[in-house]
């Protein structure tokens, strides 16, 4: 006669635990469900300060997570099947944003913005895979559009649009994968300037 089969013992229940220091200091607090970790996961420093919070499923990276700088939130952030995903937003010190950066399935793809301290936007990039591709744009502090450029896989290429004061023509730099081809004549008016060029792009033109 056939043994008759047993029954599947139930799953282990969550288990929550801390890790302490020498002092007494919870150190890393988490939980355990079937050996592995479940939920969120805190770490601190030696002061109780928070450090980290991740979130994890069935042991992987998965939900949303933050870095902390002496308290204060310095990294937010998004994983999905331990892979970052979404928006990435970093703060300085003080608690101010500096940096949106989007990932998809881990690689850095579309909009990334970074600010000034003042808030204002600075630079606005677009990213493929890991890499600069698309437009890119850099901003004067009262939200004009300083410069306007193009990169093909981390290099500039294409024209380069360098905006000076209302009413003056831009002046334009022509790249072929990342090798400056040199300055040609403005849209309209007189040519500009070999010193501007030299400001922004060096003695060598790139």
């Amino acid at each position: 006669m056939d043994e008759q089969q047993q029954p599947a013992p139930p799953p282990e229940p969550p288990v929550a635990m801390e890790d302490r220091d020498e002092a007494g200091t919870v150190r890393r607090r988490y939980t355990m469900e079937g050996g592995v970790l479940q939920g969120a996961m805190e770490t601190f420093d030696a002061d109780g300060v928070p450090e980290t919070r991740m979130s994890f499923h069935q042991g992987t990276l998965h939900g949303p997570s933050t870095i902390f700088q002496a308290g204060r939130p310095a990294v937010q952030m998004s994983y999905v099947n331990g892979l970052l995903q979404g928006e990435v937003r970093s703060f300085d010190p003080a608690g101010r944003l500096t940096a949106v950066t989007s990932f998809v399935g881990g690689k850095r793809s579309g909009d990334s913005q970074i600010f000034r301290p003042d808030g204002t936007l600075f630079r606005r990039e677009s990213w493929q895979d890991d890499q600069m591709h698309g437009p890119v744009e850099e901003f004067n502090p009262d939200g004009s559009l300083l410069r306007r450029s193009t990169y093909v896989a981390n290099m500039l290429h294409g024209e380069v649009l360098t905006f000076g004061a209302a009413g003056t023509e831009p002046e334009r730099v022509i790249f072929d994968k990342g090798l400056a081809q040199g300055p040609l004549a403005p849209l309209a008016g007189p040519a500009p300037k070999a010193g501007l060029r030299q400001r922004f792009f060096g003695k060598k033109g790139g």
